[in-house]
């Protein structure tokens, strides 16, 4: 059973470790185009139409893991939620027994008072 802390803590290293991610892959992609163009030997705008749909390909295969709205980004958002929830519903069942136990003392307080 995680505190609020420890999920706090554990999410934003998670976010942490993605955002890194997301540098360390760029960058990746970023170097793989410098070397397509240094092979070719040519600017991007001088590469043959195979060359920039295959670079515009890996643009658009990286933003798709990779970008705001990416799969990496979604599912550690979601596994993020599903914490959260689980949480917050024991935090709502731990209140709801309390306030049962509180209610049910209140009532045998009045009980043993009336007599």
């Amino acid at each position: 059973m995680n505190t609020w802390k420890e999920i706090v803590d554990k999410q934003t290293k998670e976010y942490g470790d993605h955002l890194e991610a997301v540098k360390k892959s760029k960058e990746q992609l970023e170097a793989s185009k410098q070397a397509v163009l240094s092979t070719a030997k040519c600017s991007e705008a001088e590469l043959p139409t195979v060359l920039k749909e295959m670079l515009h390909l890996n643009e658009q295969n990286w933003d798709k893991e990779y970008g705001m709205y990416g799969t990496r980004f979604k599912e550690m958002r979601i596994n993020h939620q599903k914490e959260l929830t689980k949480f917050f519903e024991r935090e709502a069942l731990a209140q709801e027994i309390n306030n049962d136990q509180s209610a049910e003392k209140d009532k045998s307080k009045d009980k043993s008072a009336g007599r």
